[in-house]
């Protein structure tokens, strides 16, 4: 099952298609166009993440807003109004700053 999930990961992160031959619970990436190296699915993997995650710290943002705005008098869901910006925008922070660090390993690894 991990096996599994992981082959869907690297055919979809990997610039390469997933080898037809391999068996239900082998890990296998076929060699062909582009090359497959580690570095470059770790940063395929951060792109799609970095593509993603503004998305869905946009969208927390703006439901912990609405949250705070219509909560008139309601400490509990101004709390989580506030709670859920302040999420958004520390996630973004460590997304940001995941991506800063594994380019900088990347950078000195390759």
């Amino acid at each position: 099952m991990e096996m599994r999930f992981l082959s869907m990961i690297i055919a979809f992160a990997a610039p390469l298609t997933a080898s037809a031959a391999c068996g239900p619970d082998q890990l296998c990436v076929s060699g062909g166009v582009g090359g497959l190296s580690i570095g470059k699915m770790l940063s395929n993997l951060a792109d799609i993440l970095m593509i993603t995650a503004p998305f869905a710290f946009g969208a927390i943002f703006i439901t912990g807003a609405f949250f705070y705005v219509i909560s008139i008098g309601d400490d509990q869901r101004k709390g989580l109004g506030k709670g859920m910006m302040i999420g958004a925008v520390m996630g973004v922070a460590i997304v940001a700053g995941a991506r800063i660090i594994m380019n900088t390993v990347l950078y000195f690894v390759s």
